[in-house]
């Protein structure tokens, strides 16, 4: 294997990542082998703790969909940030990695400068992921992007007891199932009203202490997979992401939709919660007949399935059904 370059990045030395890669290139050539496509190509963008990845397969017959990451590929990449890393330029922040069935060679570019945007390319990395990269893989100040140098310095103008309390947050509105209080277990609400009271509760407690004027969730869902968008507005306009993880935001998500299950319209697909600062009461909005636009960036096939799972789960009524919820659902 000798296609690898690296973009903005150090001089490319011999050994360096080299068994990593070989490992990636003899794992991903069977697979190719095994799919019978004709091409693979991966892009993993990550910053901080946070790792989005992406792929794709173009099958014999030229078509291109997405698929969900090989766990073979997967598996590597967080040690292939830590072999490439470089004392002045830190570590890469963007890869790409692609195959041919014509050679099953694998090709490879690492780029150390450029802006990850996750959630296909519509959230940029929040200023907590800059603060955390620099800490954990330094650079020399000219190999510090603009974009990574502005979120580092909108981090310091927060309160450093921000990143302790939204973990304090999501803990109290989450808690683990598993834990007892005295002799009763968690039980998460059933309506509309006991979930946002809570979530006015604790929000309402939480908020004054993170020094933000206002905070915006907000949440598309389908199936069991969502994706939320937490902003704190800082009172110097500064927007500060919250990135809760995939088991909280999950976790919200559902348990909020299952308590406001209609019988005629099913689950809702979107909803945003804000609250300001000056008045901490809780203001909501849902819908259930948006589109998630997360669905134009999933397969066909990864795409109907969910939707089926969908109306499986929360049955409509016909004119409570919009056409984009039944035209690409394929109920078995």
């Amino acid at each position: 294997m000798s296609d690898v370059r690296f973009i903005h990045g150090p001089v490319l030395r011999e050994g360096v990542g080299e068994e990593l890669l070989r490992a990636v290139e003899e794992g991903l050539a069977q697979w190719v082998l095994d799919d019978g496509c004709q091409r693979f190509d991966y892009t993993f963008q990550t910053l901080g703790i946070l790792g989005e990845p992406s792929a794709y397969r173009v099958s014999s017959g030229g078509v291109k969909e997405s698929i969900f990451s090989p766990h073979l590929v997967v598996k590597y990449m967080v040690r292939l940030r830590k072999a490439l890393a470089d004392a002045e330029r830190g570590a890469w922040t963007w890869c790409h990695l692609w195959m041919d069935a014509s050679d099953l060679e694998l090709h490879a570019e690492f780029d150390w400068m450029r802006e990850p945007l996750f959630d296909d390319g519509r959230r940029p990395p929040s200023d907590d992921s800059c603060a955390k990269e620099l800490e954990w893989h330094p650079r020399s100040v000219e190999y510090i992007p603009g974009w990574m140098a502005a979120g580092l310095a909108r981090h310091r103008r927060v309160p450093a007891a921000v990143d302790v309390d939204v973990l304090e947050l999501f803990e109290r509105l989450f808690p683990d199932p598993e834990d007892v209080d005295g002799d009763r277990l968690f039980v998460w609400p059933d309506t509309r009203q006991g979930v946002e009271e809570r979530m006015g509760r604790v929000l309402g407690d939480w908020l004054p202490g993170t020094g933000a004027q206002r905070v915006d969730i907000v949440s598309d869902v389908v199936d069991t997979y969502e994706v939320t968008d937490t902003r704190l507005r800082m009172r110097d306009g500064a927007s500060v992401v919250v990135t809760l993880t995939e088991p909280e935001a999950w976790f919200w998500a559902e348990k909020a939709r299952e308590a406001m299950v209609d019988p005629v319209r099913g689950a809702w697909t979107h909803a945003h919660l804000w609250m300001d600062v000056d008045e901490l009461v809780l203001h909501s909005e849902y819908d259930w007949n948006t589109r998630p636009p997360f669905l134009d960036s999933v397969s066909e096939t990864v795409r109907s399935s969910w939707l089926a799972n969908e109306l499986r789960r929360f049955p409509r009524t016909p004119e409570n059904t919009p056409t984009w919820l039944t035209n690409d659902a394929t109920i078995d």
